[in-house]
């Protein structure tokens, strides 16, 4: 994660948990939670690695106020792009992919994130201006 310009904490706590979610983390408290029971053995690793990604770009994700699926498909593609690994996680905007390449994520981080930032804004704007003209009352003759 070296060739990223992101933070990381000094300690990271992580625990073991009864719920059924696989894993989650916060970002606040440099936290990682487990349900061991919902993700195998060989899994385990690289959903620990997911999570610390998260915690690791969470700051400049939160900056630009992206919503989770893009927070998703970001972290997975830094896994796979960046780190090498396939994290197996099927959620995500892959629309997304066409910024997330390994080039975009080591020379330009930040920049591609804000350019993810203004992609999502505009198509946004243009789908509350789509729904927006549709739901004007027709006008009769």
């Amino acid at each position: 994660m070296q060739e990223l310009p992101i933070t990381h904490p000094d300690i990271l706590t992580i625990k073991l948990s009864g719920a059924m979610s696989g894993g989650f983390y916060d970002a606040a408290k440099h936290s990682i939670t487990i349900s061991p029971q919902c993700v195998s053995p060989n899994f385990m690793p690289l959903l620990l690695v997911h999570e610390f990604t998260h915690i690791c770009v969470d700051n400049e994700i939160q900056k630009r106020k992206l919503p989770h699926l893009a927070k998703e498909r970001i972290v997975s593609r830094i896994c796979s792009e960046i780190l090498e690994f396939d994290d197996h996680n099927p959620v995500g905007d892959k629309s997304l992919d066409k910024f997330l390449s390994k080039a975009n994520l080591s020379s330009d981080f930040l920049g591609t994130l804000n350019s993810i930032a203004d992609y999502l804004n505009i198509n946004q704007t243009q789908a509350q201006m789509h729904t927006s003209r549709t739901k004007q009352t027709p006008r009769h003759c």
